[in-house]
């Protein structure tokens, strides 16, 4: 008898789906799929598509009201369809619906560490009240979780070298934690002819493009890459995703000739779009998550990028880490200022390479996005861990 699986996120996103679409594929064909749901963004986000799972067929989606009965309803959810393990996909703060949830059942709850967690020595030098009380509140319900998965390596790290946190120095066999990242389809994004790829999108052949894929905030530096444009009037920008930036209308209703902008692209408009750019800007200000969905993207697609400095990730010329201006537990911090200057010389610096340099970066990319991301990789790790 298969074991039944049940997958958590209060809401849609597309790097959710994509994980569901994996999970499918790889779980034993006995293991029974379950998708808990809520209607907390309903008639509030812009695109319809917000709600849809598409293309999921093994998966059993239940969609919640989002109130203040939504613990009694994942317990009763859990109780009836004698559910052996709950995952998050989403916000770590559905660990507390987990644990009522698992509280004298035979549920049990993994807990997908997604985004940094606060470490005790950084909480005390911070002083803050919001933090000290994040600290405790996520030990205490961590410390109940089946296993423990980290989809970054450095978070990974800070749970099991020898400065782990106390409780998990005081209970050293409790909880298990395991490095489990985000997987990437490789048979999906892979590199093709960049050529072919402009000819394709019309795009010019001699340009030097650089890429943005994702909502463009303050979180993903959208102010920072709203600069670059105004300052980069040799380089071609290609953005694609929502914006949320005033600024960035703004922009965008005096027409610069360098910028090219889409709300929205298919997967496979997204790879030839890839694979036409020479470098993707995907600084982000938040702390921890893994290398992100869009990075591996671009990496598979033979693309180097610029991200935020990342602990614990192997050194690879195929990623630009821009170090922080200064740092706190949860994020890492650039300013306007800052955040502009240190990535416009990485722009800078990277096209100032011969294009047989940059051929060779294209191609030590790729190869690094297989070797440590792709789904082949980590698909039994992923049954084993979610399994066993």
């Amino acid at each position: 008898m298969g074991k039944n699986i049940c997958f958590f996120s209060a809401g849609f996103a597309f790097n959710r789906l994509n994980r569901m679409r994996f999970y499918e594929k790889v779980l034993p064909k006995e293991t029974n799929i379950f998708l808990l749901t809520t209607d907390r963004w309903q008639d509030k986000a812009k695109e319809s598509y917000q709600f849809e799972w598409a293309g999921l067929n093994r998966t059993k989606i239940v969609s919640l009201k989002y109130d203040r009965t939504l613990p009694w309803q994942v317990r009763r959810f859990c109780i009836k369809n004698k559910i052996d393990r709950i995952i998050n996909i989403g916000n770590r703060m559905s660990i507390v619906l987990f644990w009522f949830a698992s509280l004298f059942t035979k549920t049990e709850y993994l807990f997908n560490m997604m985004g940094w967690v606060p470490i005790g020595k950084e909480m005390l030098r911070n002083k803050i009240k919001k933090e000290i009380w994040d600290y405790f509140f996520f030990y205490f319900f961590a410390f109940f979780a089946k296993k423990i998965t980290s989809n970054d390596l450095g978070v990974y790290k800070r749970f099991t070298g020898k400065n782990k946190p106390i409780f998990f120095r005081l209970f050293p066999n409790k909880t298990k934690v395991v490095y489990l990242p985000a997987p990437l389809n490789t048979d999906m994004f892979y590199k093709t002819d960049k050529i072919k790829a402009r000819k394709k999108l019309g795009l010019p052949l001699n340009k030097n493009i650089v890429i943005f894929v994702g909502r463009i905030n303050p979180n993903k530096c959208g102010d920072v890459l709203i600069e670059l444009i105004k300052r980069n009037k040799d380089f071609l920008f290609v953005v694609i995703g929502r914006s949320v930036l005033k600024e960035f209308e703004k922009l965008l209703a005096d027409k610069p000739k360098n910028l090219l902008y889409y709300s929205k692209k298919n997967p496979q408009e997204l790879i030839d779009y890839y694979n036409a750019a020479d470098v993707s800007f995907l600084l982000m200000r938040l702390r921890g998550g893994g290398l992100g969905q869009t990075v591996q993207e671009s990496l598979a697609c033979g693309l180097p990028a610029i991200v935020r400095e990342l602990e614990g990730i192997k050194d690879t010329p195929a990623l630009i880490q821009i170090p922080p201006e200064r740092a706190r537990f949860t994020e890492l911090v650039y300013s306007l200022k800052y955040g502009t200057e240190k990535s416009e010389k990485a722009l800078k610096e990277f096209f100032s390479k011969s294009r047989s340099e940059r051929e060779k970066l294209s191609k030590i990319a790729q190869e690094y996005a297989l070797k440590n991301y792709s789904h082949k990789v980590w698909a039994l790790p992923h049954i084993k861990e979610y399994l066993n």
